[in-house]
């Protein structure tokens, strides 16, 4: 959801200066202001710190504490100009700590560093580097903490001050101009290009003395020097505060025509462009991002984690109590199926007694194995003194002959005794052929006697006669010597 309002807070040496912006459709309008020296006034005892005088008079007129972010003072920063091999902003955030400390010879364990993309390069990218000590900047934070006006961002006066320009809608919106102004002896130089484009940005030392006139006009000179030929400016802007004495000679000085910017005083100028950079939106150059969390976005995630350990502790009880009535449903559909397996075992073997539960269980077992393979066709042998097991051996020694054996089947009789085939092929070679196949060594049957006569026309494999046959039929008893059979063939 888009913040509708915001305190910008500018931090020097010397004050601070805080400007409460809303956001009134598509533009942000300062709707109060405030300017508090850092020390107390001689003879006013010292008992609360600026940021609690503060945080007094902003709930007082805003009703409720409003979105803080911090514009720090150019007097505890240091800005540094450096080009990556990257054009990744996580892989230059994660790479430029021990960039600078090669590049400058400088320790950074200490510092707070965040850094602004000035231009792409081939390859990588130039950029603004802004460092601070973390021990100026840690008392700052906890003060603000205390007073409950918690930062949630503190970026560079310089990269505010940028915001600000771009939000005048005095600026020239096609050409190069240069902007400058003084605070507290910072003199603070920016060159935006049209559509305020970003080109040059610098902050030095400048003390207000009888030749800050030439050192300013120097300043800008040098800078002026280090643009090419399409993006020189043609105008200066500033803030009368500081340089009112000085405009007119730096103008004549540089040959460049001076405008003043609507407010003369650029400290109100930092907070009121560090509020509108926030309502805005990111990317923001910002120090808190280098290990300074503010303490209200540590405790949302203290308070987050804690909200999301007790959701997970409630999942998990509530998964033991849904597995409990699961287990309890179980158990007693359990003790429901015992009880029904009980009761049938008492039906169907009145007089057999239960010994334990395994016991009925290893007999149904065996039982449901026994009728599985009988459905299967392995169920109890069949006895071979039946009807059936000869009827079995009769149709295995059939299924012996031939695909294409021409055989007309026209009765077969069949018991326990003896059997009888009667039926008619095309010619005595096929008799010979049956009768080896089923009567041959290996066979369980053996023929008694057969018979064989022309009878009957009408073969499978054409017109003619056909020999009829009837053979009886038994299972061997045992195994006999070979013996002469009765095989009248009645042509």
């Amino acid at each position: 959801m888009a913040q509708k309002s915001c305190l910008g807070v500018h931090y020097s040496s010397q004050a601070i200066t805080a400007v409460l912006v809303e956001r009134q459709g598509t533009e942000n309008r300062a709707v109060a202001d405030w300017r508090l020296p850092i020390s107390p006034a001689e003879g006013q005892p010292a008992e609360k710190t600026p940021f609690e005088r503060l945080a007094e008079e902003v709930f007082t007129r805003a009703g409720s504490k409003p979105v803080t972010v911090l514009s720090l003072g150019g007097t505890f920063y240091q800005t540094l100009h450096h080009h990556s091999e990257f054009d990744d902003p996580e892989i230059i955030g994660k790479t430029l700590r021990f960039d600078v400390e090669e590049d400058f010879a400088a320790d950074t364990e200490s510092q707070a560093i965040c850094f602004q993309v000035v231009e792409s390069a081939d390859p990588g990218s130039h950029l603004m580097v802004h460092m601070v000590q973390r021990d100026l900047l840690s008392p700052v934070f906890s003060q603000m903490e205390q007073a409950g006006l918690d930062a949630l961002i503190a970026e560079p006066d310089l990269v505010v001050w940028q915001q600000y320009l771009r939000s005048q809608s005095r600026m020239p919106a096609d050409q190069t101009a240069v902007y400058i102004a003084w605070s507290e002896g910072i003199f603070y130089l920016l060159v935006l290009g049209g559509n305020q484009q970003f080109i040059l940005g610098r902050s030095s030392l400048c003390t207000a003395t009888d030749q800050m006139a030439s050192l300013v006009s120097a300043e800008i000179s040098r800078s002026i020097a280090l643009l090419a030929e399409a993006q020189r400016p043609f105008a200066i802007y500033y803030h009368e505060e500081g340089l009112q004495q000085v405009i007119g000679a730096v103008s004549r000085q540089t040959g460049l025509a001076a405008h003043s910017l609507a407010d003369p005083d650029v400290n109100r100028a930092f907070a009121l462009g560090a509020a509108s950079h926030w309502l805005a939106g990111p990317p923001f150059v910002d120090f808190r991002s280098d290990g300074m969390v503010p303490h209200t976005v540590a405790a949302e995630k203290d308070k987050a984690l804690v909200c999301l350990s007790g959701a997970v502790v409630c999942l998990f009880l509530v998964l033991m109590l849904v597995t409990s009535l699961f287990s309890l449903k179980y158990e007693k559909m359990i003790a429901q199926a015992d009880q029904t397996v009980a009761d049938s075992w008492r039906q169907i073997y009145p007089g057999k007694k239960m010994v334990r539960k395994s016991f009925y269980v290893r007999e149904i077992k065996t039982e449901l194995d026994r009728l599985q393979k009988k459905q299967q066709g392995q169920g109890g042998q069949v006895s071979k003194d039946s009807a059936s097991h000869a009827l079995l051996l009769i149709l295995e020694r059939l299924v012996a002959l031939p695909k294409d054996f021409d055989l007309m089947i026209e009765s077969l009789r069949v018991n326990a005794d003896s059997s009888s085939l009667s039926g008619s092929v095309p010619d005595l070679e096929a008799m010979k052929e049956m009768v080896k196949v089923i009567d041959s060594p290996e066979s369980p049957l053996e023929i008694i006697n057969w018979n064989f006569m022309n009878a009957g026309a009408g073969s499978q494999k054409g017109a003619g006669t056909r020999r009829t046959f009837n053979i009886p039929l038994q299972v061997k008893k045992a195994r006999v010597a070979e013996k002469e059979r009765n095989t009248n063939v009645d042509l």
